[in-house]
């Protein structure tokens, strides 16, 4: 998949904002605005040699920099990335790309005076090995966030969930909601209808506390059941890292493709993190997180709802460790969990000294001395009834630790279940390692795994 950052001023449509500039910047800049209201966010124009021009706009007050944060910008072998160029003597900053691929989709966020902006994969990984530079990390992206105020296609990212049980970590920060927004090429908005149906809807989620023999500690859980309409058993559907799938949307397209007879009703299980860092230490093929969803969620979820007893009728997803770890339960309780949903599954884990960790206790990059630790117990098993829906983007080809990249750690994955006979589907969507991506592969995971009998 061919994208290229373009360090020039290219967009024809910036280019009269230049120009007009000079006689009357304030009205040329309220043309902008209303051009990038028409595009609904990025300006979309044609390069002059049949590929799209994409230039990511921000406009706001004075910064020492800006810069857009989405892997649509990042060098496909390293993930290197560079600022925003600003429009001397204005308030006007851009970005553009040429990408060659029209079903292009993936999210953005711009990053205001961010000290962590530009970091590579490299960097990133080698930062954020413990809870205090993870959470260090997370809050200066948080707080240099901001959105396009353009696009109206978005996702809600809350801090207040992201670091809703270590709070000390906010400081002073009080508002931090977000809004991520979604950049989709034409041939990419396949599932826009459906999207935007789904948004009309009103849904309802129950709240609940759990106690963890596992972990010792309270854990929180959103369920979201199907209408009354429908009878059970119902199957079920648990998303690891939960939140983020609530802030995508998926409860009201759960009841728009129940509604649409496209899968079956299902209880579908929101389970929180402890914390930001918990899921680094838990969905890393830990037993423990074994221990929790087949003797504490499963039994609970049976015990106060109706919903089948066949693993046939159990899906567990989730996204980068969340993917991991979903592959992980199903290749543990291949009895209880029987099909998997997977998005950007990090299967590169298993090498515990990756990007210079030389903690002895650490599991973060995996327990042995070579990636793929996961894929390799899958290969030397026996073959169980497990499905699998594994999505990984085109755009996370960036060289990680051990001679390995995200999407081919899951493309080897792929082929090794295929070889052992698994019922495989592999999805190759045209995005990255984010929200966008998933809320596709989410979507179409779901008509494949649970399709309506």
């Amino acid at each position: 998949m061919t994208i290229s950052v373009q360090p020039d001023l290219r967009s024809p449509a910036l280019r009269t904002f230049v120009a007009d500039s000079a006689a009357d910047q304030a009205a040329a800049l309220q043309r902008l605005r209303d051009e990038l209201s028409a595009s609904g966010g990025p300006l979309i124009e044609e390069d002059g040699s049949g590929a799209t021009l994409v230039t990511f706009v921000y406009i706001g007050p004075a910064a020492e920099s800006v810069a857009v944060d989405s892997h649509a910008v990042m060098s496909r072998d390293t993930g290197d990335r560079a600022l925003m160029t600003q429009v001397p003597g204005t308030e006007v900053w851009y970005q553009s790309i040429v990408t060659e691929y029209d079903e292009l989709e993936v999210s953005y966020r711009f990053l205001v005076d961010s000290r962590t902006a530009l970091f590579n994969v490299e960097q990133i990984e080698s930062s954020t090995r413990t809870a205090e530079s993870l959470n260090a990390y997370a809050l200066d992206r948080q707080l240099a966030f901001r959105d396009d105020p353009f696009n109206q296609d978005r996702m809600m990212l809350d801090g207040k969930q992201l670091f809703e049980e270590n709070r000390a970590v906010l400081g002073d920060a009080t508002d931090l909601v977000r809004w991520e927004n979604i950049l989709t090429l034409p041939k990419g908005r396949t599932n826009q209808a459906l999207i935007a149906r789904a948004r009309t809807r009103e849904t309802t989620l129950t709240e609940h506390r759990i106690w963890s023999e596992t972990f010792g500690d309270e854990r929180t859980v959103s369920v979201h059941v199907p209408s009354d309409q429908y009878d059970g058993p119902y199957s079920v559907f648990f998303l690891l890292d939960g939140p983020g799938g609530i802030a995508l949307g998926l409860p009201a397209l759960m009841d728009e493709l129940t509604e649409r007879g496209e899968i079956r009703p299902t209880v579908t299980v929101y389970v929180h993190n402890k914390d930001f860092w918990s899921r680094s230490v838990e969905m890393v093929c830990n037993p423990q997180l074994v221990d929790q969803y087949a003797g504490e969620l499963l039994p609970w979820v049976r015990e106060h709802y109706d919903v089948s007893e066949s693993a046939a009728d159990v899906a567990v997803s989730g996204g980068s460790y969340g993917g991991l770890g979903s592959s992980w339960l199903a290749y543990s309780r291949p009895d209880l969990f029987g099909n998997v949903l997977s998005m950007s599954g990090s299967y590169w884990w298993g090498m515990k000294g990756a990007w210079g960790n030389n903690d002895a206790d650490s599991t973060v990059y995996g327990i042995e001395d070579e990636p793929e630790w996961l894929t390799r117990q899958f290969a030397a098993a026996e073959r169980s009834a497990v499905r699998f829906y594994i999505a990984a983007g085109k755009l996370e080809s960036q060289h990680l630790d051990g001679g390995i990249s995200l999407l081919a750690a899951n493309r080897h994955l792929r082929t090794v279940l295929q070889a052992k006979g698994y019922d495989v589907h592999f999805d190759e969507y045209h995005g990255g390692h984010d929200r966008a991506g998933w809320r596709g592969a989410l979507i179409a995971g779901l008509r494949y795994l649970l399709p309506a009998r």
